[in-house]
């Protein structure tokens, strides 16, 4: 079963960030492009594997996913409906 996949205005935020910073820190958009490629690729694999994250203790069915030490997923696991 496929899911969906739907990005919160701060995570689209964060992502941005993480762009900017890498930016400004290198003088190319080489890196973090190559990172947002890296992110957005574990990110389309959440659609066919929505459990690979790890769960959360505080809240039920919402997990997250790290990538070159950012947390860059946090999700809800409910079908697409």
């Amino acid at each position: 079963m496929a899911w969906k996949i739907i990005w919160s205005e701060k995570a689209k935020q964060n992502i941005r960030d993480i762009h900017a910073y890498w930016i400004e820190r290198t003088g190319s958009d080489a890196y973090p492009a190559k990172l947002e490629e890296v992110f957005f690729e574990v990110v389309d694999n959440l659609e066919h594997n929505p459990f690979l994250g790890i769960a959360t203790m505080s809240v039920d069915k919402i997990r997250f996913l790290i990538v070159k030490y950012y947390k860059v997923a946090i999700y809800n696991t409910q079908p697409k409906g």
